[in-house]
Protein backbone atom coordinates (compact mmCIF):
# COMPACT_ATOMS: atom_id res chain seq x y z
CA UNK A 1 0.00 0.00 0.00
CA UNK A 2 2.79 2.43 0.84
CA UNK A 3 4.72 1.59 -2.27
CA UNK A 4 1.59 2.81 -4.41
CA UNK A 5 1.74 6.11 -2.53
CA UNK A 6 5.29 6.67 -2.94
CA UNK A 7 4.02 5.95 -7.00
CA UNK A 8 1.45 8.13 -7.36
CA UNK A 9 3.15 10.97 -5.43
CA UNK A 10 6.31 10.50 -7.30
CA UNK A 11 4.40 11.46 -10.24
CA UNK A 12 2.88 14.74 -9.04
CA UNK A 13 4.47 15.67 -6.38
CA UNK A 14 4.48 19.75 -6.75
CA UNK A 15 1.04 19.87 -9.21
CA UNK A 16 -1.31 17.64 -7.72
CA UNK A 17 -2.91 17.10 -4.15
CA UNK A 18 -2.73 13.32 -3.41
CA UNK A 19 -5.11 11.55 -1.11
CA UNK A 20 -5.53 7.80 0.39
CA UNK A 21 -8.80 7.42 2.04
CA UNK A 22 -10.22 4.30 3.49
CA UNK A 23 -13.47 3.11 1.32
CA UNK A 24 -15.31 4.39 4.43
CA UNK A 25 -14.28 8.20 3.05
CA UNK A 26 -12.04 8.65 5.96
CA UNK A 27 -8.59 10.60 4.63
CA UNK A 28 -5.63 8.61 5.61
CA UNK A 29 -2.80 10.32 3.75
CA UNK A 30 -2.44 13.12 1.77
CA UNK A 31 0.95 14.91 0.36
CA UNK A 32 1.90 18.49 0.74
CA UNK A 33 0.59 19.52 -2.21
CA UNK A 34 -2.83 19.49 -0.46
CA UNK A 35 -1.50 22.27 1.51
CA UNK A 36 -1.34 24.02 -1.54
CA UNK A 37 -4.47 23.39 -2.94
CA UNK A 38 -6.98 23.31 0.14
CA UNK A 39 -5.25 25.24 2.76
CA UNK A 40 -4.81 22.06 4.97
CA UNK A 41 -1.32 20.86 6.01
CA UNK A 42 -1.73 16.99 5.24
CA UNK A 43 -1.34 16.20 9.16
CA UNK A 44 -4.86 18.31 9.70
CA UNK A 45 -6.66 16.28 7.26
CA UNK A 46 -5.96 12.45 8.18
CA UNK A 47 -8.32 11.08 9.77
CA UNK A 48 -11.03 13.53 8.33
CA UNK A 49 -14.08 12.62 6.77
CA UNK A 50 -14.50 12.99 3.02
CA UNK A 51 -18.40 14.82 3.43
CA UNK A 52 -15.80 17.56 5.21
CA UNK A 53 -13.89 18.71 2.70
CA UNK A 54 -16.14 18.55 -0.42
CA UNK A 55 -19.64 20.47 -0.64
CA UNK A 56 -22.79 17.77 -0.30
CA UNK A 57 -23.49 17.27 -3.96
CA UNK A 58 -19.82 16.95 -4.48
CA UNK A 59 -19.65 14.62 -1.93
CA UNK A 60 -22.99 12.40 -2.82
CA UNK A 61 -20.89 12.04 -6.36
CA UNK A 62 -17.91 11.05 -5.51
CA UNK A 63 -19.75 8.21 -2.80
CA UNK A 64 -21.51 6.99 -6.41
CA UNK A 65 -18.55 6.46 -7.85
CA UNK A 66 -17.12 4.46 -5.38
CA UNK A 67 -19.95 2.72 -5.54
CA UNK A 68 -20.04 1.83 -9.17
CA UNK A 69 -16.50 1.08 -8.92
CA UNK A 70 -16.76 -1.01 -6.31
CA UNK A 71 -19.39 -2.84 -7.99
CA UNK A 72 -17.89 -3.37 -10.72
CA UNK A 73 -14.74 -5.10 -9.53
CA UNK A 74 -16.94 -7.30 -7.95
CA UNK A 75 -18.25 -8.58 -11.05
CA UNK A 76 -14.57 -8.74 -12.61
CA UNK A 77 -14.68 -5.41 -14.79
CA UNK A 78 -12.35 -2.73 -15.22
CA UNK A 79 -13.13 -0.36 -11.94
CA UNK A 80 -10.96 2.39 -13.84
CA UNK A 81 -12.87 5.50 -12.51
CA UNK A 82 -12.87 8.28 -15.22
CA UNK A 83 -11.87 11.98 -14.56
CA UNK A 84 -14.15 13.70 -12.76
CA UNK A 85 -14.50 16.88 -10.85
CA UNK A 86 -15.58 18.15 -7.72
CA UNK A 87 -15.65 20.97 -5.54
CA UNK A 88 -13.93 21.02 -2.78
CA UNK A 89 -13.83 23.55 0.62
CA UNK A 90 -10.59 25.32 1.42
CA UNK A 91 -9.91 26.26 4.56
CA UNK A 92 -11.09 29.40 4.67
CA UNK A 93 -14.21 28.47 2.77
CA UNK A 94 -14.13 29.06 -0.87
CA UNK A 95 -14.82 26.52 -3.08
CA UNK A 96 -11.97 25.05 -5.30
CA UNK A 97 -12.91 23.02 -8.39
CA UNK A 98 -10.56 19.94 -8.91
CA UNK A 99 -9.88 17.56 -11.56
CA UNK A 100 -9.57 14.64 -9.83
CA UNK A 101 -8.59 10.47 -10.76
CA UNK A 102 -9.77 8.00 -8.40
CA UNK A 103 -8.10 4.51 -8.00
CA UNK A 104 -9.58 1.15 -5.75
CA UNK A 105 -6.57 -0.40 -4.12
CA UNK A 106 -7.15 -4.28 -3.27
CA UNK A 107 -5.20 -6.15 -0.58
CA UNK A 108 -3.65 -9.44 -1.61
CA UNK A 109 -7.26 -11.45 -1.59
CA UNK A 110 -8.69 -8.88 -3.84
CA UNK A 111 -10.39 -7.00 -1.33
CA UNK A 112 -10.62 -3.04 -1.89
CA UNK A 113 -9.01 -1.59 1.09
CA UNK A 114 -8.46 1.90 -0.21
CA UNK A 115 -8.79 4.57 -2.67
CA UNK A 116 -6.58 6.60 -3.83
CA UNK A 117 -7.18 10.06 -5.46
CA UNK A 118 -5.10 12.86 -7.78
CA UNK A 119 -6.19 16.05 -7.50
CA UNK A 120 -5.54 18.84 -9.31
CA UNK A 121 -6.94 22.72 -9.33
CA UNK A 122 -8.82 23.45 -12.21
CA UNK A 123 -9.31 27.14 -10.88
CA UNK A 124 -6.71 28.63 -13.59
CA UNK A 125 -8.24 26.51 -16.26
CA UNK A 126 -11.67 27.52 -15.97
CA UNK A 127 -10.82 31.09 -15.34
CA UNK A 128 -9.01 30.66 -18.66
CA UNK A 129 -12.42 28.82 -20.33
CA UNK A 130 -14.18 31.91 -18.95
CA UNK A 131 -11.97 34.52 -20.71
CA UNK A 132 -11.84 32.20 -23.95
CA UNK A 133 -15.51 32.08 -23.63
CA UNK A 134 -15.75 35.73 -23.49
CA UNK A 135 -13.07 36.32 -26.19
CA UNK A 136 -15.63 34.40 -28.30
CA UNK A 137 -18.74 35.81 -27.54
CA UNK A 138 -16.56 39.31 -28.40
CA UNK A 139 -15.25 37.96 -31.69
CA UNK A 140 -19.09 36.37 -32.54
CA UNK A 141 -20.17 39.90 -31.56
CA UNK A 142 -18.09 41.53 -33.72
CA UNK A 143 -18.78 39.04 -36.68
CA UNK A 144 -22.64 39.87 -36.65
CA UNK A 145 -21.86 43.78 -36.40
CA UNK A 146 -19.62 43.51 -39.66
CA UNK A 147 -22.40 41.15 -41.54
CA UNK A 148 -25.15 43.67 -40.36
CA UNK A 149 -23.10 46.42 -41.85
CA UNK A 150 -22.61 44.18 -45.36
CA UNK A 151 -26.28 44.24 -45.68
CA UNK A 152 -26.87 47.52 -44.74
CA UNK A 153 -24.48 48.55 -47.48
CA UNK A 154 -25.81 46.83 -49.50
CA UNK A 155 -29.48 47.60 -48.86
CA UNK A 156 -28.71 51.21 -49.34
CA UNK A 157 -27.00 50.88 -52.27
CA UNK A 158 -30.37 49.59 -53.54
CA UNK A 159 -32.50 51.92 -51.85
CA UNK A 160 -30.14 54.54 -53.81
CA UNK A 161 -30.77 53.14 -57.02
CA UNK A 162 -34.88 53.06 -55.88
CA UNK A 163 -34.12 56.86 -54.90
CA UNK A 164 -32.53 58.25 -57.85
CA UNK A 165 -35.33 56.81 -59.96
CA UNK A 166 -38.47 58.45 -57.81
CA UNK A 167 -36.49 61.67 -57.29
CA UNK A 168 -36.05 62.11 -61.52
CA UNK A 169 -39.61 61.41 -62.19
CA UNK A 170 -40.65 63.67 -59.70
CA UNK A 171 -38.62 66.54 -60.78
CA UNK A 172 -39.52 65.68 -64.68
CA UNK A 173 -43.16 65.96 -63.39
CA UNK A 174 -42.87 69.27 -61.85
CA UNK A 175 -41.38 70.72 -64.89
CA UNK A 176 -43.69 69.38 -66.87
CA UNK A 177 -46.74 70.90 -64.56
CA UNK A 178 -47.51 74.53 -65.31
CA UNK A 179 -47.08 76.60 -61.81
CA UNK A 180 -50.10 76.61 -59.41
CA UNK A 181 -50.91 73.19 -60.72
CA UNK A 182 -52.38 71.25 -57.70
CA UNK A 183 -50.62 68.21 -58.20
CA UNK A 184 -47.13 69.86 -57.65
CA UNK A 185 -48.12 70.13 -53.81
CA UNK A 186 -48.35 66.19 -54.26
CA UNK A 187 -45.04 65.70 -56.18
CA UNK A 188 -43.44 68.23 -53.40
CA UNK A 189 -43.72 65.79 -50.76
CA UNK A 190 -42.90 62.62 -53.13
CA UNK A 191 -39.28 64.86 -53.77
CA UNK A 192 -39.25 65.60 -49.65
CA UNK A 193 -40.10 62.05 -49.02
CA UNK A 194 -37.51 60.62 -51.08
CA UNK A 195 -34.67 62.80 -50.26
CA UNK A 196 -35.82 61.83 -46.43
CA UNK A 197 -35.27 58.64 -47.38
CA UNK A 198 -31.85 59.35 -48.82
CA UNK A 199 -30.30 60.95 -45.61
CA UNK A 200 -31.67 57.40 -44.27
CA UNK A 201 -29.93 55.82 -46.45
CA UNK A 202 -26.85 57.95 -46.20
CA UNK A 203 -27.06 57.15 -42.39
CA UNK A 204 -26.82 53.06 -43.51
CA UNK A 205 -23.76 53.77 -45.42
CA UNK A 206 -22.10 55.55 -42.43
CA UNK A 207 -22.91 52.52 -40.07
CA UNK A 208 -21.27 49.68 -43.03
CA UNK A 209 -18.79 51.62 -43.31
CA UNK A 210 -18.81 52.81 -46.83
CA UNK A 211 -19.84 56.12 -46.37
CA UNK A 212 -19.42 59.15 -43.59
CA UNK A 213 -21.69 60.98 -40.99
CA UNK A 214 -22.01 64.54 -41.75
CA UNK A 215 -22.17 66.80 -38.76
CA UNK A 216 -24.03 70.13 -39.41
CA UNK A 217 -26.41 72.44 -37.80
CA UNK A 218 -29.66 72.02 -38.11
CA UNK A 219 -32.85 74.42 -37.74
CA UNK A 220 -34.98 72.04 -35.31
CA UNK A 221 -38.25 73.75 -36.07
CA UNK A 222 -37.89 73.67 -39.77
CA UNK A 223 -37.46 69.87 -39.35
CA UNK A 224 -40.89 69.06 -37.14
CA UNK A 225 -42.59 71.29 -39.81
CA UNK A 226 -41.40 69.00 -42.18
CA UNK A 227 -42.18 65.94 -40.25
CA UNK A 228 -45.51 67.39 -40.26
CA UNK A 229 -46.44 67.13 -43.73
CA UNK A 230 -45.10 64.01 -43.91
CA UNK A 231 -47.00 62.94 -40.99
CA UNK A 232 -50.63 64.52 -42.01
CA UNK A 233 -50.47 62.34 -45.05
CA UNK A 234 -50.87 59.04 -42.82
CA UNK A 235 -53.06 60.42 -39.81
CA UNK A 236 -56.58 60.13 -39.20
CA UNK A 237 -58.36 63.53 -40.48
CA UNK A 238 -60.08 63.79 -36.89
CA UNK A 239 -56.18 63.67 -35.45
CA UNK A 240 -54.84 67.63 -34.48
CA UNK A 241 -51.84 68.44 -34.17
CA UNK A 242 -50.39 71.15 -32.37
CA UNK A 243 -46.93 72.07 -31.54
CA UNK A 244 -45.15 74.82 -29.76
CA UNK A 245 -41.98 75.89 -31.64
CA UNK A 246 -39.30 78.16 -30.26
CA UNK A 247 -37.99 81.33 -32.15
Amino acid sequence: LSAMVRYFSSLARRLSSIRLRSVTSRVTYCNRATEQILGYAPEELVGVDMHQILTEHAFDRARTAVRESLDLATRGASADDPPREYDYLHKDGTIVPCEVVSRLIFDETSAPVAVVSVSRDARERKRADAERRRLEARMQQAQKLESMGILAGGIAHDFNNILVGILGNADLALEELPVGSPPRAYLHQINLSAKRAADLARQMLAYSGKGRFVIEEIDLNDLVLEMVRLLEASLDKKVHLAFELGK
